[in-house]
């Protein structure tokens, strides 16, 4: 308010105290003047009710991670580990929340169980078995990263970008074949996913599949040409 954030963190606690389910923005903007004010214990625990609230808004996300990111060895940073640690997982987005947040900390350990103990009780999010590839990935866990990347197929889902990252770590993990069904099924999602069909065609180029690799090139190209039309 005018600039003064223990003003503002006074009528934010004012509104909180007299409607306790305010929606999440309401905490989200509290947590964003308490650090503001140097306050930061307050601050990080505020930012996980926020986001245990809501998981979803991007500018949550954003403060949180700006914070931790020009803050990993301060208070704010120690404070917001603590209170990870702290937290319990009774949901994929709380694990993700929490896993994110250790990984962005450098305590990879608990941001590890995290991510497990959220598959233990949801194994069919997705989101949360691509985080815990970026980390078997990461650290060379191949044969670990290879039997969840098969788990992964398991559940279908409706979301092509997903299916690209999974294709994504297949390349990586050199399972060609994962990488094709992977690519296929983020296509037939979004037929016009103009980088699916590009690394599907490079892939069935480079394995001789002359034919399906030009089809692929055309449907590229028309796609491509379909962009640059809708945007003259």
């Amino acid at each position: 308010i005018e600039g003064n954030a223990l003003l503002e963190i006074e009528s934010l606690k004012r509104a909180i105290a007299a409607e306790p389910n305010a929606p999440s923005w309401v905490f989200s903007r509290l947590a964003h003047a308490l650090f503001a004010a140097d306050q930061n214990i307050p601050a990080s625990e505020t930012y996980f009710l926020a986001l245990k609230r809501d998981p979803w808004p991007l500018t949550t996300h954003f403060h949180l991670r700006a914070a931790l990111k020009h803050g990993k060895s301060s208070n704010f940073g120690l404070h917001a580990l603590h209170f990870a640690k702290q937290t319990k997982i009774d949901s994929p987005a709380v694990a993700r929340i929490i896993g994110a947040i250790c990984l962005t900390l450098g305590d990879v350990i608990e941001a590890e169980r995290g991510i497990r103990t959220g598959l233990d009780q949801v194994p069919e999010s997705l989101e949360l078995r691509l985080q815990l590839l970026d980390f078997l990935v990461a650290n060379n866990h191949v044969v670990e990263a290879e039997k969840q990347l098969v788990m992964s197929l398991t559940y279908p889902i409706a979301n092509d970008v997903a299916y690209f990252d999974l294709g994504i770590h297949a390349i990586r993990l050199k399972r060609i074949d994962l990488a094709i069904t992977c690519l296929q099924k983020s296509i037939a999602i979004d037929p016009g996913s103009s980088r699916a069909l590009e690394m599907l065609g490079k892939i069935q180029a480079a394995n001789g599949n002359i034919e399906s690799a030009q089809h692929l090139k055309s449907r590229l190209e028309i796609v491509l040409h379909d962009q640059i039309f809708r945007s003259e």
